[in-house]
């Protein structure tokens, strides 16, 4: 019986150390649908980086087919444009989406809140011609925060703070990726 239960804990413990129990955690890039739309949606999850970088975490708006056309007109004027003034301030912000954002760290000794704000997120700052679905041309995306995270888990907690009808019926994700200035 002793023999078993020492097996076991080696098993457990070398699980523990060559990292099983995150294992199934997602890695940047991560895309996840949200539906900002509706006030009050969040998206919460745990990410595993694998990388000391800098990662962008932004908010994509997907239009359907080869750009330029309506619909990518369309949801360009949705997400704003990228030109801003003297000011600093975007001179078409397109829809505003006001959102609590959050990042801890989590490691054996607990967790630790890293980033804990409220940002409106408005204009856009990229501009990419792939999607996540064959039909899905292209998307325009607006950054909420550039941050630079070292190897370790880490939770992410967004939450919408506005309905914002406007955006219904165009397909928007939460994004992480790797940023390389």
């Amino acid at each position: 019986m002793l023999k078993k239960t020492i097996v076991v804990l080696m098993a457990v413990v070398s699980c523990l150390l060559s990292g099983c129990a995150t294992a199934g955690l997602p890695k940047p890039p991560v895309h996840m649908p949200f539906a900002v739309q509706n006030r009050g949606t969040i998206i919460e999850t745990e990410l595993q980086i694998m990388k000391d970088r800098s990662y962008r975490f932004a908010i994509l708006f997907y239009y359907y087919g080869k750009a330029p056309n309506a619909d990518s007109e369309r949801v360009r004027k949705l997400a704003g444009y990228h030109a801003k003034d003297w000011n600093n301030q975007y001179t078409v912000p397109g829809v505003a989406v006001p959102i609590e954002f959050k990042i801890e760290g989590i490691n054996n000794y607990g967790e630790k809140v890293l980033i804990e704000k409220e940002v409106l997120v408005v204009g856009y700052n990229t501009h990419g011609f792939r999607g996540f679905s064959n039909s899905i041309g292209g998307s325009f995306g607006r950054k909420i925060e550039h941050i630079r995270l070292k190897p370790g888990i880490y939770r992410i907690t967004v939450k919408n703070m506005k309905d914002i009808p406007e955006l219904s019926g165009t397909p928007v994700t939460f994004s992480v990726y790797s940023f390389v200035p």
